[in-house]
């Protein structure tokens, strides 16, 4: 039997070693109860992208950076969907290429310009991600 001190639990691997709360990222979005389904399919889209990102091996900042701005990027499009319902019934990979396709969205409530510019890289990473087919065979199929 081994020794209860030398017993550790697994270490996170992947993404979940740098963001504990993912899994609670729709519910931090949710204004309405109907907005937690699409949150939890955009968790499960950027999901692989943030793998990728571990996967290159970048700092613990840049993912973190990485990470915050794909939290706001949610944000702002669970804020789209109470703006205009009709959206509730286009695709979230839809949604989500769209609002990326261009740098990503003016920040409703942008703090500074570094920040504006911080999202806009992650999202110009983000769809070249999904433009290089490196994203899920849906999103390969989707947008080649």
């Amino acid at each position: 039997m081994a020794n209860a001190s030398t017993l550790q639990p697994a270490a996170a691997t992947g993404i979940d070693a740098y963001c504990k709360d993912l899994a609670e990222w729709p519910s931090s979005w949710t204004g309405l109860t109907e907005d937690l389904v699409p949150g939890e399919k955009m968790v499960a889209y950027f999901r692989p992208f943030l793998e990728h990102l571990v996967a290159l091996e970048l700092s613990r900042k840049t993912i973190r950076k990485h990470l915050n701005n794909l939290w706001l990027l949610g944000g702002e499009i669970i804020r789209d969907l109470h703006e205009t319902p009709a959206l509730r019934k286009v695709p979230v990979e839809t949604l989500v290429f769209n609002m990326i396709q261009d740098g990503g969205p003016i920040l409703y409530h942008n703090d500074s310009e570094e920040q504006q510019r911080s999202l806009e890289s992650t999202c110009r990473k983000f769809r070249r991600f999904l433009k290089e087919g490196q994203g899920s065979a849906v999103t390969k199929k989707r947008w080649k």
